[in-house]
């Protein structure tokens, strides 16, 4: 509750995320706050998020080494899980 990892996502889904983490001790079943910034199909939102996964992206020399982690959302803000499935909805569309 005390620090702060900057991070990138690379997928998103109603249930959750992938992100990699320039931050490496973190680990499966640790409950984590998580800041999504605004994208050009979503407002910024905030998420309680349970660790499910974690992968290494390359070889780990030390607490900082970028990691993939696997997200799954426990609390959303109100309205931010409507948001994902109404785009969800539309990027199945696009692809049928």
């Amino acid at each position: 509750n005390r620090s702060l990892w900057r991070g990138k996502a690379y997928e998103c889904s109603e249930s959750g995320s992938g992100v990699v983490v320039d931050y490496s001790v973190l680990l499966p079943g640790q409950v984590v706050n998580v800041h999504f910034a605004s994208t050009n199909w979503t407002p910024a939102f905030n998420a309680l998020c349970e660790v499910v996964s974690k992968k290494f992206t390359e070889e780990i020399k030390e607490k900082n080494s970028p990691v993939r982690y696997g997200l799954k959302f426990v609390q959303l803000e109100e309205g931010t899980k409507s948001v994902l499935q109404e785009y969800l909805k539309t990027e199945l569309e696009k692809a049928a």
